[in-house]
């Protein structure tokens, strides 16, 4: 039985939070995205542009053919 089928897609990102330079943001930290499977990068000092890019990456990679 291939169970493969019902599990939803799954996608694999590399973040990394380090601190920021001086003026970068006000909580002084900066991370980088790293999609695996494409490659895509992001850079952002932001969580809500850190979950935009992760969520912009996922409904993207939904309209591709499984």
């Amino acid at each position: 039985m291939n169970t493969t089928r019902n599990r939803p897609r799954e996608e694999a990102f590399i973040v990394r939070i380090g601190d920021g330079n001086a003026g970068t943001a006000p909580d002084g930290w900066r991370a980088t995205i790293v999609h695996v499977p494409t490659g895509d990068r992001c850079y952002v000092n932001a969580y809500a542009d850190l979950c935009a890019f992760l969520e912009s990456v996922r409904q993207a990679r939904r309209q591709l053919p499984e």
